[in-house]
């Protein structure tokens, strides 16, 4: 039983500390499906190209040289580079990750953004208007994705795109500015030839008619009397609104301006302890279903950066027969501000022990099990 365990966890942990491969795509994500057709390279692509005509005869075929040898191929390419060509930009069209790894130079580690990249990808082929509050990861960064999306989702929509992004600082500000402006870009696409303005904190393409906006919660006047259609508040526990209305003023100018736009999107991101503030009114509202808001919650083991490994095989066993003995009470040995019956089920979710033990272990640092589970999302 217990090399069973051991296997078992061997081949989760290859799993689960293998990077993410944009090109090959996400074999964990359900909205996507296997394409395994000898001729091809193996992949896995969005469950929507499944309804281009190309893929279906495709994967009638089972394999390339029968596919290249029907009337269909014969009727719409004029040469197998012609077939690779439209196969690449329908997948770059369909396929989020897949057309950042193909646009930029710099490399950008998506893996800790998986699940949300799953649920904007969906978002967008349900055509539902966005309405997000995302409880986050501490320290990650996901404001330059979301951006990204917002203009992967316009390049194949329409040419015009005004983006209204607010920081919680400057600093943060000036990071995400300067992304945008430093990142070497396929020079084909339209939107990325923006560049700086008199105006330090707006990006301008002229040819589309493009504007991408920075601001911060300490200028709120700044956001008045913008046209724009796509609003990101990121960092929103952070903003302090104990003393002073810039929260308010914020919220004045831009909520009515999106929402006047059939295919606006507004998206709030928070550290995983909501405070105090306008934020936790929003996110209460949203998780019972008293407002247009969805919420969604990424994964602290997505962007696992250490964790605790094991001296010996005896203490992974035994820490996995502690997790089984105490799969239905509320406390572990050693481990008092976690419930064992979630740890057990982290197991079943299919996380190795490393992850889990790495989870318990920083339980340790707490007073108390709220102020645990209030700073680490579950």
């Amino acid at each position: 039983m217990h090399n069973s365990i051991i296997r078992e966890n061997s081949k989760r942990l290859k799993k689960y500390f293998t990077p993410f491969d944009p090109i090959l795509g996400d074999p964990n994500d359900p909205d996507r499906f296997l394409l395994n057709i000898p001729g091809i390279k193996k992949i896995y692509l969005p469950l929507k190209m499944k309804e281009i005509p190309f893929i279906k005869i495709l994967i009638s075929k089972g394999t390339f040289p029968r596919f290249i040898r029907s009337q269909f191929f014969k009727d719409n390419f004029h040469s197998i580079a012609h077939f690779h060509e439209i196969f690449h930009s329908s997948r770059m069209k369909y396929d989020f990750p897949f057309w950042i790894s193909q646009n930029f130079n710099s490399s950008i580690n998506l893996k800790p953004y998986l699940s949300l990249l799953r649920h904007l990808q969906k978002i967008r082929w349900e055509n539902k208007i966005i309405r997000l509050i995302i409880k986050k990861i501490p320290d990650c960064d996901i404001s330059i994705i979301i951006n990204l999306f917002i203009i992967w989702h316009k390049e194949y929509s329409k040419p015009c795109l005004n983006v209204m992004t607010i920081t919680d600082s400057s600093k943060n500000r000036k990071i995400l500015r300067d992304f945008f402006l430093n990142s070497k870009i396929d020079s084909s696409s339209p939107f990325f030839e923006f560049y700086k303005t008199e105006f330090s904190n707006i990006l301008y393409s002229p040819e589309t008619d493009s504007r991408l906006w920075f601001g911060t919660i300490s200028n709120p006047d700044f956001s008045r009397g913008r046209n724009f259609s796509y609003l990101i508040l990121h960092q929103v526990s952070r903003w302090n609104d104990k003393g002073n209305d810039n929260i308010r003023k914020v919220i004045r100018a831009t909520f009515p301006v999106v929402s006047n736009d059939t295919d606006s999107v507004i998206i709030m991101t928070t550290d995983p302890y909501v405070r105090k503030s306008f934020i936790r009114k929003e996110w209460l509202a949203a998780a019972s279903g008293k407002s247009p808001f969805k919420t969604l919650t990424l994964p602290w083991y997505e962007d696992l950066n250490k964790i605790y490994r094991f001296d010996f095989r005896e203490d992974k066993i035994e820490f996995h027969k502690n997790l089984l003995q105490y799969r239905n009470c509320r406390k572990i040995p050693h481990f008092p501000n976690v419930d064992a019956r979630y740890l057990y089920s982290l197991w079943l979710r299919g996380l190795p022990l490393e992850v889990i033990h790495w989870y318990a272990t920083e339980s340790l640092y707490y007073k108390s099990p709220y102020q645990f589970l209030s700073q680490l999302p579950v």
